[in-house]
């Protein structure tokens, strides 16, 4: 959105940085340019909106939208950097991982789509979205698909972090800590009021009921039962 709105492409600017931020609603930088881009376009109350979502304050006078050319950026305070970001020398590793070999079952498959849709609330996203995709970079391709993404790499940049921080929030720890090929330490278990654990059970019930996991179960078996025959022949 920064080089669209450089380039005096407002429209396009805002698409970009409401792309952004269906990713991620707090993402400060998203909410500056979107700031800026309402600006631009004259929206001066919808502007200092944004701007205090992205933590920072217009000048009082409306001299931002007319001349932003002698407007300087306003000061942001220095912050430690988000311990809720994955470094992007692991973004790649992170992809390659398989659900099931880290750990994530049919409990925390479901625990993990809740954490996915609080990220991403006008996303629809299915219970079975583990079963169908079971890697990582399979989700992460589905996802930006329901927000209509296409390949925008940063935005997928931004949907790793959205998808790691839900498996860290479901296995209540971080994946990628401890591999040297193997995951070590056992999950945090947290305990559940039985109204918690009815709405799990609720939730788990209608994934297996869904129709995708069905056919993916048949599909499995089928292909199983096909894979057995040459080895029951010979015994």
């Amino acid at each position: 959105s920064a080089a669209a709105l450089k380039l005096g492409m407002k429209r396009s600017a805002l698409r970009a940085a409401n792309a952004a931020l269906a990713v991620n609603s707090s993402d400060e930088k998203a909410w500056y340019r979107k700031s800026c881009v309402l600006a631009e376009l004259g929206k001066e109350d919808e502007s200092r909106l944004c701007m205090q979502k992205a933590g920072l304050t217009l000048p009082a006078t409306p001299s931002y939208a007319s001349s932003p050319a002698k407007v300087s950026r306003p000061q942001q305070v220095a912050r430690p950097v988000s311990e809720s970001e994955l470094d992007p020398a692991l973004h790649r590793l992170f992809e390659d991982l398989v659900f099931l070999d880290i750990g994530v079952d049919s409990l925390i498959a479901v625990d993990m789509v809740m954490h996915l849709q609080a990220e991403l609330p006008e996303a629809p996203i299915a219970l079975t979205l583990i079963y169908d995709n079971p890697t990582v970079d399979e989700v992460i391709t589905e996802l930006l698909g329901k927000i209509n993404a296409g390949k925008d790499d940063f935005l997928r940049r931004k949907m790793i972090g959205t998808v790691w921080r839900s498996v860290c929030r479901a296995l209540g720890k971080d994946p990628l800590k401890g591999r040297g090929g193997v995951l070590s330490g056992a999950r945090d278990r947290h305990d559940f009021s039985e109204e918690q654990a009815m709405s799990v059970l609720e939730d788990l019930q209608r994934a297996y009921e869904a129709e995708s996991w069905v056919q993916t179960v048949r599909t499995i078996a089928r292909k199983a039962a096909f894979e057995q025959r040459p080895f029951l022949l010979n015994l």
